[in-house]
């Protein structure tokens, strides 16, 4: 079944009894008791939406609703992908990076800083990319002398820059044991906003890289991760982001709807 989270924010009711894990969530037309033995698992991927001019009341209790399902959703005891809180270090990309390095992981040359002299050493000798240093989305752009006035920003604004890494792109959405990789070999610098010229194509990657995936997903306590690799001409692998909530649609689309029926599968099995 599917249940609507926009409603529920916007229109739902809730109960929760943390001390015997019963309760319910519904809005208009759907309701969820728990327990519920016909409900195995959850898949589930919260975003909350913004609304332009909302007043205070109503964003309160819209908040107030997607932290009772974050509540519910950590505590259930059936299955959930992801659980909420399971993985933040995302939020904080520097972090992120280094913790995927303590697993084992090839990461690339990176330098968070509010400093414009700073920012300016990084990016005299190489090729640079930019990009957004916490979880909000940001569009990964080169760096190049233009930009220069730009860098006094950085006071009110950290930014992360990277070496620019020449190469395929790898992504690999790990489902406890399962993978489904791809190439995606394009001409810029985020294959995610190209307009076209993209080229995917289905991979296997090696095991030792398969296996500090693992690693990461056995410290992390995710179920699902997508992660982003760049490919080096020596078949070098450099990780870029392991993603605590991967929107994998395109993907999936192209395996054949692969990811979705693992996904299935796996939560529609009793919990262990």
């Amino acid at each position: 079944m599917f249940f609507d989270l926009y409603q529920f924010l916007n229109h739902g009711n809730y109960h929760w009894d943390e001390a015997t894990l019963t309760g319910s969530i519904e809005y208009p037309g759907m309701r969820i008791q728990f327990p519920e033995s016909k409900v195995t698992g959850v898949y589930s991927r919260i975003i909350f939406p913004y609304q332009e001019h909302e007043i205070d009341e109503v964003r309160f209790s819209r908040l107030q609703r997607l932290k009772v399902m974050e509540l519910i959703l950590r505590n259930i005891p059936i299955m959930v992908i992801n659980r909420p809180g399971s993985d933040l270090s995302n939020s904080s990309k520097f972090l992120h990076l280094y913790l995927l390095k303590e697993c084992g992981f090839n990461v690339p040359e990176t330098l968070l800083t509010n400093s414009a002299q700073d920012a300016e050493k990084f990016t005299s000798d190489s090729e640079t990319i930019f990009k957004g240093a916490s979880s909000e989305k940001t569009i990964v752009s080169k760096y190049n002398n233009a930009l220069k006035p730009n860098l006094q920003l950085l006071k009110q604004s950290p930014v992360i820059f990277q070496k620019y890494i020449s190469g395929a792109d790898i992504r690999t959405h790990l489902l406890r044991e399962t993978f489904f990789s791809e190439r995606i070999d394009c001409t810029g610098v985020d294959y995610r906003y190209e307009k076209g010229g993209s080229k995917f194509t289905p991979v296997d990657i090696p095991r030792s890289i398969k296996e500090l995936c693992i690693e990461y997903r056995n410290r992390s306590g995710l179920e699902f991760i997508g992660f982003d690799f760049k490919l080096l001409n020596n078949n070098e692998y450099i990780i870029l982001e392991a993603n605590p909530m991967p929107g994998y649609d395109g993907y999936d689309r192209r395996a054949n709807m692969g990811i979705s029926k693992a996904l299935l599968n796996y939560l529609s099995s009793p919990l262990e």
